[in-house]
C-alpha cells in the first residue's frame, strides 16, 4: 500500500522497509469532457507520476480546452480483487 500513497519507507515493529522508487499504478483513471464529449483514459506509470507531482488530475480537455469534471479511477484487474484458492475457483 505504501507506493500507492507515495510513501518511500514503512516503519514496522522489526525495522524500516525501503520501498521501490517506482510508484505503483493504482488503476486506470478516466473522464468524459462535458463540452465536446471526448473521453480521456490513462493508467500508465508516467500519467500517475504527473498526477502525483502536480497534486491533481488534469483539469482541462486537450481537445477543446473545456473544464473537466472529477476523474474516476477503476482498479486494474487483480488490484483489490479478492484472492481465491485454486480449489475455490475450480468449484465454481
Amino acid at each position: 500500500m505504501g507506493p500507492q500513497t507515495a510513501y518511500h519507507r514503512v516503519w514496522l515493529d522489526d525495522g524500516v522497509v525501503e520501498l521501490t522508487d517506482d510508484p505503483a499504478v493504482v488503476g486506470t483513471a478516466s473522464v468524459d469532457c462535458p463540452t465536446c464529449r471526448a473521453t480521456w483514459s490513462d493508467g500508465r506509470t508516467g500519467f500517475w507520476g504527473g498526477v502525483r507531482e502536480a497534486g491533481w488530475f488534469p483539469g482541462t480537455c486537450r481537445a477543446c480546452g473545456g473544464s473537466l469534471p472529477e476523474w474516476s479511477v477503476k482498479a486494474d484487474a487483480g488490484y483489490g480483487d479478492p484472492v481465491r484458492a485454486p480449489s475455490e475457483s475450480a468449484a465454481e
